[in-house]
């Protein structure tokens, strides 16, 4: 067996492998749609965080989302 009979059978085992391992590859993940998502959801939440949590007038307990109080009536003044 010469030299280039070794190279060709290295060669030819070097691609079996590879194509036996191929099905065990992992799966790409999509990162501009794994980081948009990730974006939208810091999106949301951040504006949970910057909402007043209590009426500046009367201090009653606010509802995220909540523009007027329901103690007072008086408006939120959202501090962003």
């Amino acid at each position: 067996m010469n030299i280039g009979s070794i190279l060709i059978v290295l060669a030819l085992s070097i691609l079996l492998v590879a194509y036996i391992a191929h099905p065990f590859q992992t799966k790409e993940v999509d990162l501009d749609g794994a980081i948009e998502k990730e974006i939208a959801r810091l999106r949301e939440g951040s504006t949970r965080n910057f909402s007043p949590q209590y009426c500046s007038h009367c201090g009653h307990k606010l509802n995220p989302g909540d523009r007027f109080c329901a103690q007072c009536g008086k408006a939120i003044v959202d501090t962003k």
